[in-house]
């Protein structure tokens, strides 16, 4: 025949879980995570945003120089240094990278004679 068992007191408690236990309660480690969470997105999303930045300083230097110099193909341009953001606020960037190939030399051709030696093309 059916024999209840005892229940020890617990009638209306919540469950909470098994005897094997992580050290945190439900919803301190509910909180835990959904803080980590929020700062990795927070800090991959920073990081995101710096690169298109970066990008679009790379592109609009590249655009710059080759209308600047006339050439007929886009120079390669690489920004570096990171935060790129903080270095654009502040107006200029610590390092680029610029590589470009056919540049005219017509410029040698307009200066005065005798400053040939003080320029290096």
């Amino acid at each position: 025949m059916y024999q209840p068992q005892p229940d020890d007191g617990r009638v209306g408690e919540p469950y909470r879980g098994d005897s094997l236990s992580t050290g945190f309660s439900a919803p301190r480690g509910r909180l835990l995570i959904v803080v980590a969470a929020s700062m990795a997105a927070l800090l991959t999303g920073g990081v995101a945003v710096d690169r298109i930045a970066a990008a679009r300083a790379e592109s609009h230097t590249a655009e710059a120089f080759q209308h600047g110099m006339g050439t007929a193909d886009r120079p390669s341009v690489r920004v570096s240094g990171f935060p790129v953001l903080t270095q654009l606020a502040k107006g200029s960037l610590r390092h680029i990278d610029l590589a470009a190939h056919d540049i005219p030399a017509n410029w040698l051709d307009s200066a005065p004679a005798g400053d040939e030696a003080d320029r290096t093309p």
